[in-house]
């Protein structure tokens, strides 16, 4: 059978991190059984496991043991060394629910292929009519439709559970299962960059945005997978601006090194070795469809387990709708597909956007929502909406051309679940750095 049909490593991972921390059967109670697993030894420890906390309220290995034994022929002894392999491969904590949907996705399939062969047996076999023939494969295929949009819905004693568990790392660590994005302040406020969350970031041309992007996904790839999707800035580019911005040193004098002391060659070799170790892919492929875009990140999700995308920019992605005057349908068609990816991949999708020239016209230059550029439905879709804003950009050219340090804000006018206000920055426009300076917020 091929190996696309199961994932022994997930079930392992998963397996390994109940035994674990036994406490998590509470947040897979109903979300999966164990027919969810390939391997018969898998499920038989799976159901254990159940049986053991139903029964005494742990599932440690020596109960895990007897309940096995009750249900099996195999040795105790065998079972012991099996349970201890399992340990040796547990998963991580943050990543149960894709082990989960990991391993609903691999039955499904197999469901799928098992009825796609009996499909092949009633349509060899004849002796009805065509009609008849279709209703009996649609009615196989739709079994396996039914079983999965079933397994779509959850309990509310599930989901009180989830958030109880929520809620106490939160009580606990004062923060909660988002990935952070090392700035301080920002982090307090958004609780982390949440699994499904879709983000857009909009600002006009030259504030400062890609530059925010690349910190953010500069500091995130050190503990976790990020893919940047660049289709304004090719990527030879992008590495001069996270070297310069790790060193502190304007990229200008990256094509002149001999004019260095030694110890700003020093910071850039450092930094160098530092941005070598980001767990960081970036595509700079000019023309992408969203299609192309998603297909793309689920790839290499398979490959190395995303946590965050992030699309520079939204507005450049190319579209099967043509013409300007079907541009906002097309721009809101984008919108909708990336927010889907985000919910799929269950990860934060980051989307940078333009905002429209009519920002210039108003004599209040902080952007608003309806200024970001054929807005469409992008402002339905995100659950964060955030604007950089720059009050020197607007300055006269003279006044700042000498003085490269800016005050930035980061506004954060739509935060589905949290708080909207302001977070300041202090942004060195040299080297593409960012530090954080003072926060202020109002309840969304």
């Amino acid at each position: 059978m091929a190996k696309e049909l199961f994932s022994e490593k997930t079930e392992r991972a998963l397996l390994g991190l109940i035994i674990v921390n036994p406490n998590l059967v509470k947040i897979i109670t109903g979300a999966i059984t164990s027919d969810d697993f390939f391997f018969t030894d898998n499920g038989l420890i799976f159901t254990s496991i159940i049986n053991s906390f139903d029964i005494h309220g742990v599932a440690d290995e020596v109960l895990l043991v007897e309940e096995l034994s009750k249900i099996s022929d195999k040795p105790k002894v065998e079972w012991l060394t099996y349970i201890a392999s399992l340990i040796m491969d547990k998963g991580i904590e943050t990543n149960i629910e894709k082990y989960i949907e990991l391993l609903r996705e691999k039955k499904y399939t197999r469901e799928l292929e098992r009825s796609l062969k009996d499909s092949v047996k009633i349509v060899s076999k004849g002796g009805s009519s065509v009609a008849d023939l279709i209703g009996q494969v649609e009615s196989k295929i739709q079994n396996v439709t039914k079983q999965k949009e079933l397994k779509d819905f959850s309990d509310v004693k599930t989901l009180t559970s989830k958030l109880q568990v929520k809620m106490k790392k939160m009580e606990e660590g004062g923060f909660q299962d988002g990935i952070r994005t090392k700035f301080s302040t920002l982090d307090n406020k958004l609780g982390g960059l949440q699994g499904g969350q879709f983000i857009v970031v909009a600002a006009r041309p030259s504030m400062g945005k890609t530059a925010f992007a690349l910190e953010l996904s500069k500091n995130i790839s050190k503990t976790h997978n990020v893919g940047f999707f660049s289709l304004e800035m090719p990527s030879e580019q992008l590495i001069l601006r996270l070297i310069s911005s790790e060193a502190m040193i304007e990229s200008r004098w990256f094509t002149q090194p001999n004019t260095l002391n030694q110890k700003a060659q020093e910071r850039i070799q450092y930094a160098i070795e530092t941005v070598k170790k980001l767990n960081l892919w970036i595509d700079d492929s000019a023309s992408l469809r969203v299609g192309e875009l998603a297909w793309k990140a689920r790839k290499l999700s398979d490959l190395n387990n995303l946590d965050m995308i992030v699309v520079d920019y939204l507005q450049l992605i190319d579209s099967e709708i043509k013409g300007s005057d079907n541009r906002q349908q097309a721009i809101s068609e984008i919108s909708r597909q990336l927010k889907s990816l985000a919910r799929e991949l269950n990860i934060p999708v980051i989307a940078l956007s333009q905002l429209s020239r009519r920002v210039e016209q108003r004599e209040e230059k902080r952007p608003q929502m309806s200024d970001i550029r054929e807005s469409g439905a992008i402002e339905q879709d995100a659950d964060i909406i955030m604007f950089l804003y720059r009050e020197d950009y607007y300055k006269n050219k003279e006044e700042t051309t000498n003085n490269t340090m800016s005050d930035l804000e980061i506004i954060i006018s739509k935060h589905r679940n949290g708080s909207t206000g302001i977070v300041k920055f202090g942004f060195e426009r040299k080297f593409g750095s960012f530090t954080p300076v003072h926060t202020s917020y109002k309840k969304g």
